[in-house]
């Protein structure tokens, strides 16, 4: 399964193979798990999206410049932007601007922005 979140997303857990989730005030999730996750305040459609069937266009979306707070993310490539969070673990895990996260658990590598904040750093 895939997950997109354009727009409002309210929920206490999130679990896909891949999510992404577009910057927006009405981001409200508890959890995310998957495969594969990506916070960006813009979206460009992969060949993933254009695959999907949908009743939106295949165009380009761009979200806020706004930090969103999402607690606990966990899956093997983390790719976030203008996120806050308690908890992030993965394989690959990149930090990106605007980030504040207490703690990032990697096994293979991680990258952290010089705009970001990493309080605590463990390769597990």
């Amino acid at each position: 399964m895939h997950f997109y979140g354009f727009y409002g997303v309210h929920a206490q857990e999130v679990n896909a193979e891949n999510i992404f989730l577009l910057t927006t005030q009405e981001v409200s999730i508890g959890q995310l798990a998957g495969s594969s996750v990506v916070i960006k305040n813009e979206f460009i459609p992969d060949k993933l999206y254009r695959s999907l069937p949908k009743t939106v266009p295949n165009k380009k979306r761009i979200g806020l410049k706004k930090i969103i707070s999402i607690p606990f993310i966990e899956a093997d490539h983390v790719n976030i932007a203008y996120t806050k969070a308690s908890q992030v673990s993965g394989n690959d895990v990149i930090i990106g601007d605007l980030c504040i996260i207490d703690r990032v658990e990697y096994r293979n590598s991680v990258r952290i922005s010089e705009k970001a904040l990493v309080y605590e750093v463990i390769k597990g």
